[in-house]
């Protein structure tokens, strides 16, 4: 048995074709062995003895076997010579594509990359709408009194109120976190004064008609400013039937206007003064009294709403003040 088993790995190794990494007879001739009857490795034999040696003899380059890289690069050629893909240059034994045979390939990857083009559908992504934070409701009623100069600025605007987050630092840049809720919270206020009818407030159309840069603020840097601000939060969706945000399908036990709330009173309301510092009044040291409450919404959707009052105060008016701030309840 053991006999058999030599006799058949010694036929094996005899009709395996000759490796290219073995050592091999050295065939020097012009013309390739023609690659229909023979073996790669024949062909790699040619190739080493015929191109690579001789210029290593000269000192040009090294043998092409001694390198891996090259090596495969070699063994791969020697493939598609076999293939009938390359042809071997007899000048200068190097083994080289036919053009013909290169430009209908390109042609073909041409045809192909074209025929994918068409197949494949032009989609264009959506264009992202720009998220609203703070709107108006034409229902809501906006109250300005005049008399030399305005005395009286009530305005309700929708939307969840906000605290004012402190300024942060990243990658060495300070920037404010609350600046895009700012800016949407002072531009519908903007839109509240610019809907005031001119009948009901003669003389608050000339201020109306300045642009932006050169409008003043409504109330001058002598006046001062007594504040009563309602901040209704957004009732959250477990406090309506089966989470669905629907007017009337609010739940029984879900509370009415109390309920613990994250948010500070002082915070919120630090977010409404600095967002209108500039459009009612030029420094937030003119308020002199501020009357702030902090419930949660009960109207409508239950979105969430800042109702608010401006209103210039005198020495006169101070001793009422005074009087109403510690009432008893």
């Amino acid at each position: 048995g053991s006999k058999l088993i030599q006799l058949a790995s010694i036929l094996m190794l005899l009709l395996q074709p000759a490796s290219p990494f073995l050592p091999q007879p050295r065939m020097r001739s012009s013309k390739p062995p023609s690659s229909s009857s023979v073996s790669i490795g024949v062909l790699l034999t040619w190739q080493h003895n015929n191109v690579c040696r001789p210029r290593q003899e000269q000192g040009e380059i090294r043998s092409a076997l001694s390198m891996p890289s090259q090596r495969k690069r070699t063994h791969r050629l020697l493939a598609s010579t076999l293939n009938g893909d390359m042809s071997a240059n007899t000048e200068t034994g190097e083994l080289t594509r036919s053009l013909p045979e290169i430009k209908a390939k390109k042609k073909g990857q041409k045809k192909g990359r074209k025929a994918a083009v068409k197949k494949k559908k032009k989609t264009t992504k959506p264009k992202k709408e720009k998220e609203v934070f703070h709107w108006i409701d034409s229902a809501d009623e906006t109250i300005l009194k005049c008399a030399n100069s305005p005395q009286l600025f009530r305005t309700k605007i929708r939307g969840e109120p906000r605290p004012l987050n402190r300024h942060r630092t990243a990658r060495g840049h300070v920037y404010n976190p609350s600046a895009k809720y700012q800016a949407s919270f002072c531009k519908a206020v903007e839109q509240q004064l610019l809907a005031v009818d001119d009948a009901t407030t003669p003389g608050f159309g000339v201020w109306k008609k300045l642009s932006a840069k050169s409008r003043p603020t409504l109330f001058g840097e002598d006046q001062y400013l007594a504040v009563t601000i309602i901040f209704r939060k957004r009732r959250p969706n477990h406090d309506f039937v089966s989470s669905r945000r629907e007017i009337g399908n609010r739940k029984d036990n879900a509370p009415v206007a109390l309920k613990p709330i994250r948010s500070d009173v002082d915070n919120l309301s630090k977010f409404v003064f600095d967002s209108l510092e500039g459009l009612l009044f030029e420094n937030d040291n003119q308020i002199v009294s501020l009357h702030a409450v902090k419930i949660i919404d009960d109207e409508g959707l239950c979105e969430g709403s800042t109702e608010m009052s401006f209103q210039v105060v005198t020495d006169d008016v101070m001793e009422d003040l005074l009087v109403g701030s510690f009432r008893e309840y």
